[in-house]
């Protein structure tokens, strides 16, 4: 079972109930992403470099999306 949702609404409650009726373990992404890297696992190792390319990509998508963000923003006032 997968369970995605919003930050902070008991998806981890929610999950260790289930795990705890149904007898089954529970592997938690953030902790397993985060063994791998500290363990230097070639998963750890590649998770390392798509996250440190991301954050270097991310100053040029904000302004990318700050962009698009101002012409939506023109566009709106023109139709009212």
């Amino acid at each position: 079972m997968i369970l995605i949702g919003s930050d902070k609404i008991g998806k981890t409650t929610a999950i260790q109930e289930l795990s705890k009726h149904h007898k089954r373990g529970v592997v938690n992404l953030n902790e397993l992403k985060e063994w791998n890297i500290q363990h230097k696992t070639q998963p750890g190792l590649d998770v390392e470099k798509y996250l440190a390319e991301k954050a270097l990509a991310w100053p040029e998508w904000e302004k990318k999306e700050a962009k698009i963000k101002k012409r939506d923003e023109n566009q709106q006032r023109i139709y009212e």
